[in-house]
């Protein structure tokens, strides 16, 4: 199921930083325990409660 997620009124640079910054340390994280890079998932999973976005990260 797609959900509609609305604009919402940021700093697209500073939020982008944020995104990168956590997928450079579960990159560093999964190969620091010895995996090999393609091994390694990531989810990113984004939800509208109706007054707040959310954005769930797993790695």
């Amino acid at each position: 199921m797609i959900e509609h997620i609305p604009a919402i009124e940021c700093y697209p640079a500073k939020l982008n930083q944020v995104f990168v910054n956590v997928m450079s340390n579960a990159i560093y994280a999964s190969n620091k325990n010895g995996n090999n890079y393609h091994q390694g998932v990531v989810k990113l999973k984004t939800e509208f409660d109706g007054v707040n976005i959310l954005i769930r990260i797993e790695d």
